[in-house]
């Protein structure tokens, strides 16, 4: 640029201008490529990440499908108000106590005929898996509290203990101690809380950060069929005598 200033040859302003003009276009079009190559990063960013939250929805639904279905089987009356948004459905107190009274001894609403305490233990190790691949599989583009999140899930004390329910029945009948129920789900924390409804706005928190990040505003629901009485399990099916 001082070149173009200073001097008074033609010939030598004109280069000087060229090579101006030819700087700002190479910036610029390094500038727009650069913007576009991002634009593009973004896009696929978005599009795996939305992948991986459709992903995580089969594991939470299948965690939340199973507490909805334990309530019926356990609960003595039909919600008075209900839909099919779980977090309706768990926010009526009477879940979180008709769940302690679920005997898992008893069959659960599946063929071939299983009781609870099989049923779940499937059920909950699919869930957990579930969470440990998202994990083990995108933990590359994931931020380290969402893969923290997850692997509290996978982890977390009540799916345990749902999955070694035939382990502490063996572990009964090896001390001659005889059960007429099991209620696996009748657990109480040293602090009090409840460890079920943490464990479920724990599903919800996640869910929610994925929406956010993915511009998914599609939510967790319920089949409407659940409270059917043609629909097993019936209300009360599995609830202790």
């Amino acid at each position: 640029m001082l070149l173009f200033f200073k001097t008074t040859n033609s010939t030598a302003q004109d280069f000087s201008l060229n090579l101006i003009t030819e700087i700002i276009g190479i910036f610029l079009t390094v500038f727009f490529i650069d913007f576009v190559l991002r634009r593009k990063e973004e896009k696929e960013k978005k599009k795996l990440l939305s992948n991986i939250y459709a992903q995580y929805l089969i594991s939470a639904k299948r965690l939340l499908d199973f507490f909805a279905v334990a309530y019926k089987a356990s609960t003595l009356n039909k919600p008075s108000e209900w839909d099919t948004d779980f977090k309706t459905l768990f926010s009526n107190p009477e879940f979180y106590s008709s769940l302690k009274h679920l005997d898992f001894l008893k069959n659960a609403p599946i063929a071939p005929t299983a009781n609870w305490l099989n049923y779940s233990r499937s059920q909950m190790i699919l869930i957990s898996d579930g969470f440990e691949k998202l994990i083990d599989k995108y933990a590359f583009i994931m931020d380290s509290k969402t893969i923290s999140d997850l692997d509290y899930l996978s982890n977390y004390w009540v799916i345990d203990i749902i999955k070694s329910g035939q382990h502490l029945k063996n572990i009964d009948e090896s001390l001659n101690l005889k059960r007429d129920s099991f209620c696996l789900l009748n657990i109480e924390s040293d602090n009090n809380d409840n460890d079920i409804k943490i464990l479920i706005d724990k599903v919800f928190e996640v869910a929610e950060y994925f929406r956010s990040i993915t511009d998914d505003n599609s939510n967790i629901h319920y089949s409407s069929d659940l409270w059917r009485n043609d629909i097993m399990p019936k209300i009360g099916d599995s609830r202790e005598d």
